[in-house]
């Protein structure tokens, strides 16, 4: 039976953001009787010493506190069963609810794509005690770090080492290796010297569909938009608010995703040669999640002087930069072939994969899945978010070029980027590639 515990972390006990506490309220709304146990990173290290401090050596050796996070929701569950939720979940129903009488563990999808190795997140999770599959997913871990340790960038990715992507791997293993999983996991534990049960029980694991605890998928350019508005508006729904959007669901995250690197802003600068008096500013801010791109370009000033062609049809179309264009540049980390993105104030795309500096240009095999633009009287915005794979690969570092070209009423047209090389202006070079984008 999984008991009414609710354990949650955060770096700090006293300076909790507003949105968090907000969040955190609905879990006391919804079950009075909760017995809530809260962690610090201190504690969290406490609490490992104290009971599996042959796991000290591995927590200890991870190179952002993430990786110990992640791994520790794990050490919860085993030792003391009840629910696991991050601090951007909001309650919508009593944790009851979640579980059956004869349902042991429960984790949740996101999306419809079960392949996804993103798509059983263990942002909330429910066990009772001493459930095998943990010991499971600790082995898991260690040998995942062991794989992966020596990797470059791999402290940018706990997914693949404590998170997502092995939480659904020990997943898989457990409905479709059963015996095997079940050896590794013991096996895992009398090699540590892990005190457990004689008979350690491995019991029915439940999935929940995606609407009953991840409604929100982080994957999907709609749900995208929303996490962002309502980030930028700081909205805090009411429970009753949140359950007339997610009717069906028990709970619901907003992914703040505290742990990752959040959107760059980049300022472009015109081109010495050029001149404008209608553009005062443009800015870009950048974002990546494996192998999806966001975009959002801004350009302040008399926004009635520009000539920006209507919102049409989302379609694609070449020649798009001998107008009012916003560009992206992007390439892996020592690969001299790069991926050129034009969008057009008419939502008109294009997209062009080089073999080198302005080399055997092709037509990539990416499409856009959002552009959208508003304009004022002094400020116009194009947001565009794209799927670079299978052209880059979505696992390496990406450099990045941003450049604009800003055409006005009266024909001048102006060049904007984040750096320009000598002499006119050419977004291809490798000098306007200024940005190194990791993959989250």
């Amino acid at each position: 039976m999984i008991p009414n515990i609710l354990h949650q972390t955060w770096k700090s006990k006293t300076d909790i953001p507003d949105n968090f506490r907000h969040w955190r309220q609905s879990f006391f709304d919804l079950n009075p009787d909760l017995d809530y146990r809260f962690y610090d990173d201190a504690d969290n290290r406490a609490l490992l010493e104290s009971c599996m401090p042959q796991l000290l050596d591995l927590y200890d050796s991870f190179p952002r506190e993430i990786f110990r996070v992640d791994m520790i929701r794990a050490v919860y569950l085993f030792k003391f069963g009840g629910f696991y939720a991050d601090m951007d979940f909001q309650c919508l129903a009593p944790l009851a609810k979640i579980a059956g009488s004869d349902i042991a563990i429960v984790l949740g999808r996101m999306g419809t794509i079960a392949t996804f190795p993103h798509s059983i997140p263990n942002a909330l999770m429910a066990s009772a005690p001493g459930e095998g599959f943990w010991l499971g997913y600790l082995a898991e871990i260690e040998r995942s770090w062991h794989r992966l340790r020596d990797h470059a960038g791999i402290e940018k990715r706990p997914e693949y080492v404590t998170g997502p992507v092995v939480l659904k791997n020990s997943v898989a293993r457990y409905r479709l290796q059963t015996k095997q999983f079940r050896e590794n996991a013991l096996d895992f534990a009398r090699k540590k010297g892990i005190a457990i049960d004689k008979e350690v029980p491995f019991g029915r694991l439940a999935l929940a569909p995606p609407h009953i605890l991840y409604p929100i998928s982080w994957r999907d350019q709609v749900h995208r938009w929303f996490l962002r508005m309502a980030s930028e508006e700081n909205l805090l729904y009411s429970i009753e608010e949140a359950r007339k959007m997610f009717p069906h669901s028990f709970a619901v995250t907003y992914w703040a995703n505290s742990w990752q690197r959040k959107s760059v802003r980049r300022q472009l600068t015109l081109h010495p040669d050029c001149h404008s008096t209608a553009v005062s500013d443009v800015t870009v801010d950048v974002s990546r999640v494996g192998g999806l791109l966001d975009l959002r370009y801004k350009v302040t000033g008399r926004i009635g002087a520009l000539a920006l062609s209507p919102s049409g049809e989302q379609q694609r179309r070449d020649e798009l930069w001998k107008h009012s264009c916003f560009e992206a540049f992007v390439g892996a980390q020592a690969d001299p072939s790069y991926v050129e993105l034009n969008f057009a104030p008419s939502e008109e795309w294009a997209a062009y994969r080089f073999a080198g500096y302005r080399a055997d240009m092709r037509d990539a095999a990416v499409a856009p899945t959002r552009i959208f633009s508003h304009r004022d009287a002094d400020s116009y915005v194009l947001e565009a978010t794209i799927a670079l794979d299978p052209e880059l690969p979505d696992d390496q570092l990406w450099r990045l070029g941003l450049s604009a070209v800003i055409e006005e009423t009266d024909g001048n047209r102006s060049y904007w980027a984040l750096a320009h090389p000598p002499g006119k202006p050419d977004f291809h070079h490798d000098h306007c590639f200024a940005i190194e984008l990791p993959p989250a």
